[in-house]
């Protein structure tokens, strides 16, 4: 069907060596069938492959579970990132329009109260 399987085993054989006696690449053969037959058996008797994790239901179903956990963090993180961004940008303007413009800053505490409570009520829907 495809030639994946005999590059492969035409690799694995280069890995034990070149110019070796005939009696040696046969019984290296046997010892290379049998891990090959091995690992089949394993595969098709408990779903486990050579590689990670395996083809069982609960095994696909453990990766799904894993891969949706880390990108439910990643995206959590790039979200802090982007509020402290925001929250320090905010800062920064609320800090020039005290400073050179004169404005109150009770002005400034109360608008930045209302944006905290915004904030928090739009993550109180979210959790719902």
């Amino acid at each position: 069907m495809d030639t994946n399987y005999a590059e492969s085993a035409h690799a694995l054989s280069k890995r034990h060596g070149v110019r070796v006696s005939l009696l040696s690449v046969v019984m290296k053969s046997l010892r290379i069938d049998s891990e090959q037959v091995g690992r089949t058996n394993a595969a098709g008797i408990w779903g486990v492959r050579k590689n990670y994790g395996g083809n069982a239901v609960t095994a696909r179903e453990t990766k799904k579970i894993n891969r949706a956990v880390a990108a439910n963090k990643r995206r959590e993180k790039a979200l802090e990132e982007s509020v402290a961004q925001t929250v320090g940008a905010e800062l920064m303007v609320a800090e020039t329009l005290i400073n050179k413009h004169g404005l109150d800053p009770s002005l400034i505490e109360k608008y930045l109260r209302e944006r905290v409570n915004a904030f928090n009520n739009a993550d109180i829907k979210k959790k719902r």
